[in-house]
């Protein structure tokens, strides 16, 4: 019997283990942040496990045999994982009607009411930082581990249905912010949700008061649970969290809207860690690690000091580095620098409220691979502001760009309007039409909206000009 059981949908960008032939063949998103949820509820004596779909060939299959075996499940999702978690927690309620299920993740941080009327069986959705309210959550479902109970000789069979139960318990307790939970719902809901596809209007709704969690504290977060993961060759290891730029296409900024920065000692921590781990062959930092100049030195100067063996990578500004950093990421062996350029033209940055100067990222690109550190640059198509000139801008800033053939990568996206972002919130403003309210296609790969300046037919024969474009320079 296991507590609590956390899923982690497969995306697109990962690969069943199965389908993995070689270590360069790296799963470059480990479930980081259900990894530290796990650390915490372990810390508070429960019983956790990690069910990561990327590395099951068939994990519905294996729900379906689990499912009987956890007391509580907390799912998280992406917008292009969304359907397929309403199908893991149908799945797992099915085999386990009296299992708890808890969703969290962007985009039911930020859709919550249509994740309740897709699956009205939910007991909550935890919106942003989770750190304090999925562990509340499972104090109150679960009460006490099943490593007590089974102490005390109790008999976890036939627990009661939680369909209808959730509300008692959580208005009478005391909740952190950041918990969402249905106050009315319709008495034929639980059945309804799991054998057919009828949906739930509004009126038939009402909520808790939805409060966006207070910014974890970083110096708290226990090390990631990674003993409970598998088939990964690169670690995660997260750097900060917050961004200071509030972009158009992310919504990074309503999840974590204060920066926070670890201290150098406690990543120095994790990494001594990771290296205790010998499937491990490489390093990801995450994100934008030299937001803080102070906060970069120190941290190149341990890594020198470790003489840290892995080959590491990390999300950067490149308009902000300087040669005397770059010399310092060639001595503790930096591999790969990732960075966002989205588009050549100042204009179409400065409406998505991007603030870097391209030409400055230019001069970042031209100093790394001076120093032969690859390369993977980003760029976004199709953004408001863009026009037919704008993108013809871009791709000779591409061109002019030192990558080099086969070692280095460029990236080229179609802009995406993702739930929480002002892309999608604010589509009226930026005179756009969505297309495509299929989520399983919000990939970074399909066309989902149109602007005032460029059509589905314009932004797709840009996306076709654009591939040819990586094909011509073997990047």
């Amino acid at each position: 019997m296991i507590d609590v059981a956390l899923i982690n949908p497969r995306t697109s960008l990962q690969q069943p283990a199965s389908e993995i032939k070689s270590t360069q063949n790296y799963i470059r998103e480990p479930p980081t942040g259900l990894m530290i949820l796990a650390a915490i509820l372990e810390n508070k004596g429960y019983a956790v496990e990690i069910v990561d779909c990327s590395i099951f060939d068939n994990p519905f299959q294996y729900i379906r045999e689990e499912a009987e075996n956890y007391r509580m499940i907390g799912i998280t999702c992406l917008t292009n994982t969304y359907y397929q978690a309403i199908q893991l927690a149908k799945t797992a309620k099915r085999f386990n009607p009296s299992v708890y299920i808890v969703m969290g993740g962007p985009h039911v941080s930020f859709q919550y009411e249509e994740a309740f009327q897709d699956m009205p069986f939910l007991d909550a959705v935890c919106i942003g930082e989770s750190e304090h309210s999925f562990p509340a959550l499972v104090d109150i479902f679960l009460e006490q581990s099943v490593f007590d109970v089974l102490y005390e000789g109790a008999d976890l069979s036939g627990t009661e249905n939680t369909f209808g139960k959730t509300q008692k318990l959580l208005e009478t307790s005391s909740l952190p912010k950041g918990i969402v939970y249905p106050k009315k719902v319709a008495l034929d809901a639980f059945s309804k949700s799991l054998y057919n596809d009828n949906e739930f209007s509004n009126d038939k709704w009402s909520f808790s008061s939805v409060e966006f969690p207070d910014p974890v504290d970083v110096k708290t977060v226990p090390l990631p649970a990674r003993h409970l993961i598998g088939a990964y060759n690169v670690a995660d290891v997260i750097i900060n969290r917050g961004c200071p730029n509030n972009c158009s296409f992310c919504s990074r900024t309503k999840l974590f809207p204060t920066v926070r920065v670890r201290s150098v000692a406690d990543v120095m921590e994790e990494l001594d860690h990771v290296l205790t781990i010998p499937s491990y062959r490489f390093v990801n930092f995450y994100d934008n690690i030299n937001l803080n100049k102070t906060f970069y030195y120190n941290f190149l100067d341990a890594l020198i000091e470790r003489k840290f063996r892995l080959p590491w990578g990390a999300e950067l500004r490149a308009d902000a580095l300087v040669e005397r950093q770059v010399e310092k990421m060639v001595k503790c062996n930096c591999a790969i620098i990732a960075t966002g350029v989205e588009s050549a033209a100042p204009e179409v940055l400065k409406l998505n409220v991007k603030n870097q100067n391209p030409e400055k990222v230019a001069e970042g690109i031209r100093l790394l691979k001076s120093y032969d550190i690859a390369v993977q640059a980003y760029f976004i198509l199709g953004l408001p502001g863009e026009t037919k000139e704008t993108f013809k801008q871009t791709i000779e800033y591409i061109r002019n760009l030192p990558l080099q053939r086969d070692v280095d990568k460029i990236e080229i996206f179609p802009a995406t309007p993702y739930p929480g972002s002002d892309l999608y919130t604010k589509k009226e403003d930026f005179g756009l039409k969505i297309l495509n309210h299929n989520f399983n296609q919000y990939d970074c790969k399909e066309i989902i909206m149109e602007t005032e300046t460029l059509s589905f037919e314009d932004i797709s024969n840009m996306m076709e000009s654009a591939k040819k474009l990586k094909k011509e320079l073997g990047l």
